[in-house]
């Protein structure tokens, strides 16, 4: 109604062929690599450990990866560089992953530190002003 957009002109089929999908298998793989070290961290394993590290290690350089990746080779990346050429774009874009960093990091230590206190009712209420928030 007030959104014009163009009516995609490709099959469904081939849509699913234009997409990215070794662009998404590396930063699917170099996420969930940097978030098992930085979770396992500290918990199942010492910080020095070879898991954690090397986990780390290729989570980052995996990152890097993805962006060279995405910099040179697919014909329609998924997530086209030319977007952060805008300073007032990759402000905005840094900005609100830092908003999401303290947001989340907030909450998440919130709860664990009024968790003791709080009887079982406002622990759920707790826990649906988490849910809401996600949405």
């Amino acid at each position: 109604m007030f959104l014009n957009l163009e009516t995609p002109s490709l099959s469904f089929i081939m849509a699913l062929k234009d997409l990215d999908w070794i662009g998404m298998a590396i930063l699917t793989g170099s996420i969930v690599s940097l978030l098992y070290g930085v979770t396992t961290g500290g918990h199942l394993n010492p910080w020095g450990s070879g898991k954690v590290i090397s986990s780390i290690f290729f989570g980052t350089f995996g990152l890097a990866g993805f962006i060279l990746f995405e910099a040179k080779m697919p014909r329609r990346p998924m997530m086209p560089l030319r977007i952060f050429t805008n300073r007032t774009a990759a402000s905005g874009f840094l900005s609100s992953a830092i908003h999401g960093l303290v947001w989340f990091g907030s909450a998440f230590y919130f709860i664990h530190y009024v968790r003791p206190a709080l009887p079982i009712a406002a622990r759920c209420e707790i826990l649906q002003l988490t849910i809401l928030s996600i949405q």
